[in-house]
């Protein structure tokens, strides 16, 4: 079990200010989110710990400033795909050697993402509310597995549901709600297409701001499962400042 949470601007300094907040705020600040009834039906992608801590919105998910109002969204699973930029989600796939205690970056990809791996799901097409959920990690996984293998990258078992964040942005820019899976890499000279980062040596000086949040606890365990919600102070890039998380693993 591994499950930590940040408090508003202490998250992004070094990864030593990480390994200290894991420890000062772990397993006694769990946090229980309120659920609607229709997210209890059928979710089986995950257990029903998992459902009952889903990550709560933060700031009004359209101009990420308001505070939220009794009638907006409750949990990042609420934000309906009209909010979302492009009326689309996102999956993004960290491929991991855990042999070698190495994760495969810099791979090219659609979205155009320099580091991480990427690439869009379009809305759910089931009318049914209750398997809606589940259809979107089905549909998520099986696009994100085509994807890989058009860039050249073998898995060895079927990509692992390891989290869900949601992104709200000071500035105009939509909100972004991104599926991560964890992809298990094996010896293929994958290598070839992108670039191999020992666990210890990620380049989080390079990336988005919330990645030091949740990372390393993801490459630190393969059981992990992770929900957050992540207000930055501008654009979608790594230029801008995380302000307010609350990223907890499960």
């Amino acid at each position: 079990f591994c499950y930590y949470r940040y408090i508003e601007r202490t998250c992004v300094s070094s990864q030593n200010t990480l390994v200290h907040h894991k420890l000062c705020l772990g397993h006694n600040h769990k946090v229980r989110s309120k659920v609607t009834r229709r997210r209890h039906i059928q979710v089986t992608h995950m257990s029903r710990q998992k459902v009952e801590q889903r990550a709560r919105l933060l700031v009004e998910p359209v101009d990420g400033h308001s505070d939220l109002g009794q009638d907006d969204f409750k949990t990042i699973h609420d934000v309906t795909f009209d909010v979302l930029a492009s009326r689309c989600e996102n999956a993004m796939v960290v491929l991991c050697d855990r042999k070698r205690n190495r994760v495969l970056l810099e791979v090219p990809n659609r979205l155009g993402w320099r580091l991480h791996f990427g690439c869009t799901v379009p809305d759910c097409e089931s009318s049914d509310e209750a398997l809606c959920e589940d259809a979107l990690w089905t549909q998520a996984r099986e696009i994100a597995t085509a994807a890989i293998t058009d860039a050249g990258v073998t898995v060895v078992d079927r990509l692992r549901a390891a989290g869900i964040m949601f992104f709200t942005f000071q500035s105009d820019h939509p909100p972004m709600r991104v599926r991560v899976f964890e992809g298990k890499l094996g010896d293929d000279g994958s290598d070839k297409v992108g670039r191999f980062y020992n666990f210890d040596e990620v380049p989080y000086h390079r990336m988005w701001a919330d990645d030091v949040v949740w990372m390393p606890c993801l490459l630190q365990s393969e059981e992990s499962y992770f929900e957050g919600h992540f207000v930055f102070d501008g654009e979608p890039s790594a230029a801008s400042h995380l302000i307010q998380h609350n990223c907890n693993f499960m």
